[in-house]
């Protein structure tokens, strides 16, 4: 029988006494200008009342760490290290016995993070007061939990009313993670799937462009469960669940309004080099996040967490990969053999050195384990080659490189794309020209509108491929033309720009707002391209509107700022557009 007691120091950080944290670091060994930076830290905080709503003369403290520090907790850390010499001690004189390791004479008696313990021992009253007296902390033992492995309920509620401390049943949660409950059940996973929908608000869907819904998918929704991951082996269900939240978001919809999924998920979150956007599976998330512990258990020797493991998991061994059935250990040792399934040769990843002594991964230029390296190994077997790489122009936004990379893939709401998909619409003929059914080639290389704009580009630029009639064809010539990087990127810009001024006329004509004519529309391919470049492009930050503007200049010029840093304030008096020309609204 084990008892688990889950205490709340009362005022933690509040009471912290300095003399007693500059002696915890004397006594580990800081020298005496680190534990003065210390000091400097911490023993300059003031603070001031408020009385009836007026701030009183600010006081000098002299106990305490300020909430909010991102140095607090490691203080505390270091701080209640004499917490541990005094456990020890006490275990030592048969004052409160821990949990004994096998084959050891290794004893656990304390879990702790900051103000956040978990104290361990047998099961017995007069251990679980012992603690509480050796312990030397004040505890709030109204906020406490007292909990009981193999001890029946009224056997815990007897103790925890002699204790003055409330009763816990596991399983519980302890710094976020769930102890002791089944992580084979959906249930066990349901906080994480509310924190998911919690982040994905309808009012974000509607607001964010494509490139904010992008970042939030990757950066946000893709690490929001590395915590999880990283210990528990996530069940196919809660990862397609959380997968299909992540992709509803992303094309726009919630859970109450379904928007057309233009491509398949897993082509989506497929790697650039793929076709897809980089997004990354979280079930590859999940598997190489656990495959650390692997490399974890190889390199890391004689650690106190392996013992333990080896005390709950009989027959363990760093180097034996036989597992029995069900546990949390064995679910992550069960992560090689899902691996290998795959297809991935782990012993030819991760290999001994005899030369170095040591353990060696092959996918990293250090050697050394990465979560990125797997992760990206595993989607590149388990996801799907969407079709040529993607070309994403770091210089441009987000949003435009992924209306670039739909208008390839033909993934745009033309006309024609919304009838293969059963949308009822009035007419499939081009809003634009009235004259030929409206597809994403037409709309964008052949319309009447794309024409009279092709025309202009190419008094403008010499280069524009004004015979080309598929969206492809124009963007595949536009990145073959030679030139140094800066050009290509100016080109990719001025092309970007050209075919989302289009999309936005498409637009304003089917939801019966005003169009513009044709040359503000050229207007606007110039400026968003100009603005695209000079706050973006390294190197063309001095490029005057003068010069961008002049007609059959632009190939003259783009020589001059690659060649000449120094020239270009001489090109032109105006580096702007004067505001009155332009009116392009959300597109930037």
């Amino acid at each position: 029988m084990l008892l688990l007691f889950k205490v709340d120091f009362a005022k933690a950080f509040d009471t912290l006494n300095w003399n007693s944290l500059d002696n915890v670091l004397l006594q580990m060994g800081f020298g005496d200008k680190w534990r003065s930076w210390v000091k400097g830290c911490i023993c300059t905080a003031k603070a001031s009342v408020l009385i009836n709503g007026s701030p009183s003369k600010e006081f000098n403290l002299n106990k305490g760490v300020r909430q909010g520090d991102p140095l607090a907790p490691f203080l505390f850390i270091l701080a209640t290290e004499g917490l541990a010499v005094a456990m020890k001690e006490a275990r030592q004189n048969n004052i409160f016995k821990g949990v004994c390791l096998n084959n050891s004479e290794d004893e656990v008696s304390i879990f702790q993070f900051a103000d956040d313990a978990i104290f361990v021992g047998e099961w017995s009253l007069a251990n679980a007061k012992n603690l509480i007296l050796c312990s030397g902390l004040t505890i709030n033992m109204s906020k406490s939990r007292l909990m009981g492995v193999s001890v029946s309920k009224e056997e815990t509620t007897r103790i925890a009313n002699q204790l003055k401390c409330k009763e816990e049943s596991i399983p519980f949660v302890y710094l976020g993670l769930p102890v002791g409950g089944n992580t084979n059940r959906v249930a066990s996973w349901q906080p994480l799937i509310n924190k998911f929908k919690a982040k994905l608000n309808s009012w974000k869907a509607k607001t964010l462009s494509f490139g904010g819904r992008l970042c939030l998918c990757k950066s946000v929704l893709g690490t929001l469960g590395n915590y999880l991951f990283s210990l528990y082996k996530v069940p196919a269900k809660v990862i397609n669940l959380l997968e299909s939240l992540r992709s509803k978001f992303f094309w726009g919809g919630t859970d109450d309004k379904k928007k057309i999924n233009w491509l398949a998920w897993n082509k989506v979150i497929s790697d650039k080099h793929a076709g897809g956007l980089g997004i990354g599976s979280l079930r590859a998330l999940n598997l190489a996040l656990l495959f650390k512990w692997r490399w974890r258990e190889l390199t890391e020797i004689d650690i106190k967490w392996q013992k333990v493991v080896a005390h709950c998991n009989e027959g363990y061994s760093p180097l034996n990969p036989t597992r029995q059935k069900g546990g949390t250990w064995n679910r992550i040792r069960g992560v090689e053999k899902e691996i290998a399934e795959l297809g991935i040769n782990i012993s030819s990843l991760l290999q001994w050195k005899d030369d170095e002594r040591g353990w060696s991964w092959e996918l990293e230029g250090n050697k050394v384990y990465s979560v990125r390296s797997l992760r990206k190994l595993i989607d590149g077997i388990s996801l799907p080659i969407v079709s040529t790489e993607t070309d994403w122009i770091q210089q441009l936004p987000s949003k435009i490189n992924i209306f670039i990379w739909r208008a390839l893939r033909n993934r745009l709401a033309t006309r024609d794309n919304l009838k293969k998909r059963g949308i009822q619409i009035a007419s499939e003929v081009c809003p634009s020209c009235l004259s030929a059914d409206e597809n994403i080639d037409h709309l964008l290389t052949t319309c009447l509108t794309s024409k009279l704009l092709i025309a202009l580009l190419v008094l403008w630029v010499n280069w524009w491929p004004g015979n080309e009639c598929t969206v492809s064809g124009v963007w595949s010539i536009i990145h073959s033309i030679g030139g140094g990087s800066t050009q290509k990127v100016v080109r990719s810009a001025i092309g970007a720009a050209f075919f989302w001024c289009i999309w936005e006329q498409r637009n304003r004509m089917v939801f019966n707002t005003r169009p513009k004519k044709e040359i503000d529309l050229f207007r606007d391919v110039q400026f968003l391209a100009f603005y695209w470049v000079r706050s973006r492009v390294k190197g063309c930050k001095n490029i005057s509107w003068d010069c961008w503007n002049l007609v059959n200049s632009l190939q003259h010029a783009l020589m001059t700022w690659v060649c000449d840093d120094a020239a270009l304030p001489h090109v032109g008096t105006n580096r702007f557009p004067p505001k009155s020309e332009f009116s392009v609204g959300g597109s930037l």
